[in-house]
């Protein structure tokens, strides 16, 4: 029993640890945008998408999903729109790194620029950057008020897992004993002459 109290706290820890992972975004990669029509020389803006200015000197523009949590709409082709300036930022966003989280490193970035946009009790860490290639890429991390639900969910799991490795534990060491009790002589007549 003591064990198993042992082994189900560990479960417990563990699904803490990876809830908190989980909630600073660790399990989030960056996605390449589709290629810009001209070489990216900045960017400009973050409203309603992502605004560059190219080495060309001209300036286009990636729209984002209308819902949450505004990450860069899926495309194919012309996804990129020509325009003569930029806009200011979106008046929803504050120049935040990550939005008070963990964000991944951008050293491998020519530019990026880290926003944190709100919308009610949610906002996302968005971070948009281009390598010296030119692709540009976006990371971003949902926050909401689910993110503590993660701390319940977890250990929740965590649990359930503890106690199928225990069910499982139990049946293999009852069958490796039941195995063991059946090639054990039961007298010495079972033995081979010698």
């Amino acid at each position: 029993m003591k064990k198993f109290l042992f082994f189900l706290g560990v479960g417990i820890l563990g699904g803490l640890i990876v809830a908190h992972i989980y909630v600073q975004g660790f399990f989030i990669s960056w996605k390449r945008i589709v290629d810009s029509p001209e070489k990216p020389q900045s960017i400009v803006a973050i409203n309603e998408g992502v605004w560059i200015k190219t080495t060309a000197g001209s300036v286009y523009h990636y729209p984002s999903n209308t819902t949450t949590p505004f990450t860069p709409m899926e495309c194919d082709k012309d996804c990129w729109q020509k325009h003569e300036d930029a806009p200011d930022n979106d008046d929803n966003i504050f120049n935040s790194i990550g939005c008070g989280r963990r964000v991944p490193s951008t050293n491998w970035l020519v530019q990026s620029v880290s926003v944190c946009q709100s919308f009610g009790p949610q906002s996302v860490a968005l971070i948009y950057g281009f390598d010296k290639n030119g692709d540009i890429y976006y990371w971003a991390h949902p926050i909401g008020d689910m993110d503590a639900f993660s701390y319940v969910a977890f250990p929740i799991q965590g649990i359930i897992y503890v106690i199928l490795a225990s069910i499982v534990y139990l049946f293999v060491d009852d069958a490796y004993k039941k195995i063991k009790e059946w090639k054990t002589p039961q007298n010495f007549e079972d033995y081979a002459d010698n």
